[in-house]
């Protein structure tokens, strides 16, 4: 038995059967719908939904980071329309290659720092600074999620929330003054991770293949120290005026 959301109401689930359930059981006016979830993916939810009677007529627009057309195409062959979360990357005037403040190694320190910056800003509405002052430097690890990316290139993107900065990132991201739960504050923090992954690909990698990326993790207590061994490059982004983001990138 169906029922019916009241007018304007949202729901919100974090991994694919959670939200075939709800198509299920509500009568649903638009899904939004991400491809990267946990237990079933969005390609799979969407054929699933597409197969069965009851819901094969609600509409269904994938929001995602992906950039291969061949994925595009076959997502909009099984009924979903596609728009694209790719963010406008452009560089933000951060201090240069030259600089002693943020020195950059190469193009790929780069395209990473102008990455994560457009994706806390654009996402998080945050706002990002040029250099660390002593509150960012200082600030504790509070969360870190990571991210496996397999496809031309492979490798794991980490990132890691310094000071208390999550409940306002994710109270940002969904328009809430307040801060929300702890599992939200993570999915907020897992959205972030892959859209700062699926928009750097195609950037590091200059084409648009298919890459496929896992479902975000959180990094547990005792493997914080161990994810900046091994990175291929690493960088720090301020954020307001107290918080801090450490971005790992590690090449396969």
């Amino acid at each position: 038995m169906q029922t019916t959301l009241a007018p304007g109401e949202t729901r919100y689930e974090s991994d694919g059967e959670k939200g075939l359930k709800v198509l299920e059981s509500n009568r649903i006016d638009l899904a939004l719908v991400d491809l990267n979830m946990p237990h079933m993916n969005g390609e799979e939810m969407i054929q699933r939904t597409k197969q069965n009677p009851a819901t094969a007529n609600i509409p269904i627009l994938v929001v995602s980071t992906e950039s291969s057309e061949t994925r595009i195409d076959r997502i909009r062959s099984h009924g979903a329309d596609f728009c694209a979360s790719r963010l406008p990357l452009k560089s933000y005037g951060r201090p240069s290659e030259n600089s002693q403040e943020f020195p950059m190694k190469n193009s790929m320190e780069r395209i990473l720092y102008d990455t994560a910056v457009l994706t806390f800003e654009a996402l998080g509405f945050l706002s990002p600074t040029a250099a660390l002052n002593a509150s960012q430097r200082q600030a504790l690890v509070d969360t870190g999620m990571q991210v496996e990316f397999h496809g031309p290139l492979s490798g794991q993107l980490a990132i890691l929330i310094c000071g208390d900065i999550l409940p306002v990132l994710a109270a940002n991201m969904v328009g809430e003054e307040s801060p929300t739960s702890i599992p939200f504050q993570r999915d907020a923090l897992g959205e972030i991770t892959n859209v700062l992954c699926g928009n750097m690909l195609p950037l590091l990698s200059n084409t648009k293949a298919e890459f496929h990326l896992q479902t975000p993790t959180i990094i547990s207590d005792d493997k914080i120290a161990q994810v900046s061994r091994g990175a291929t490059v690493s960088v720090q982004v301020g954020l307001d005026d107290y918080g801090r983001a450490d971005v790992f990138l590690r090449m396969n």
